[in-house]
């Protein structure tokens, strides 16, 4: 299999009315990995986006070679706090596995014309969360994946956007957050398409 490497684009708007949001992005990579993380702080406004903002810089400190240890950590650190959701996909080279925690939904649109779907384990980080869902994605060059908070809609897919294997990364997010947005939340996506890695 060819080695591939990936568009990435975000999408963030904050609960109606806000300026600022509790959902929150975070993004690495190395010559072994690339972690794309998305969450979701409960609540919203000002207190939530400070959460997210200490949760991106204990996730900037963090050894990233043991992913599954990371739900650990991040759980004992946000012990007592209002918690979070997780979702993340980690890469090394083209073994791709998508790891969550809570609410956060991870679309894999295939070139197959497949759409598989799934959540993180039950629980929030930080209150009460179960043994992390580790699931291995088996990825095709035009994949998309999206990862989603739950201020976006889980209700579209092929017949609503017939092009979305072929569009950009900008235009999908956009297309994902503005068109299916809740309008009672936080709502943000982080989108993957896979292609050919340069030489």
């Amino acid at each position: 299999m060819a080695q591939l490497e990936f568009d990435c684009a975000i999408q963030n708007i904050p609960y109606p009315g806000l300026l600022v949001s509790g959902d929150f992005t975070y993004i690495k990579h190395t010559n072994d990995y690339s972690i794309y993380l998305l969450g979701d702080v409960a609540g919203h406004g000002h207190r939530a986006h400070m959460l997210a903002k200490n949760i991106i810089a204990f996730s900037e400190d963090f050894d990233w070679s043991d992913v599954e240890n990371y739900f650990q950590e991040i759980h004992a650190y946000l012990n007592g706090s209002d918690g979070c959701v997780i979702g993340l996909i980690a890469i090394a080279e083209n073994n791709i596995s998508y790891y969550g925690c809570g609410n956060i939904l991870l679309k894999h649109f295939s070139a197959k014309q497949k759409i598989t779907s799934f959540y993180g384990s039950d629980g929030v980080i930080g209150y009460q969360c179960r043994p992390v869902l580790i699931k291995k994605i088996d990825l095709q060059l035009g994949d998309v994946m999206i990862i989603q908070s739950d201020g976006v809609s889980s209700r579209y897919n092929f017949e609503d956007y017939k092009n979305i294997l072929d569009d950009d990364v900008e235009n999908i997010a956009n297309f994902v957050v503005h068109d299916f947005t809740n309008n009672n939340d936080d709502a943000s996506c982080l989108v993957l398409k896979a292609k050919n890695k340069a030489n």
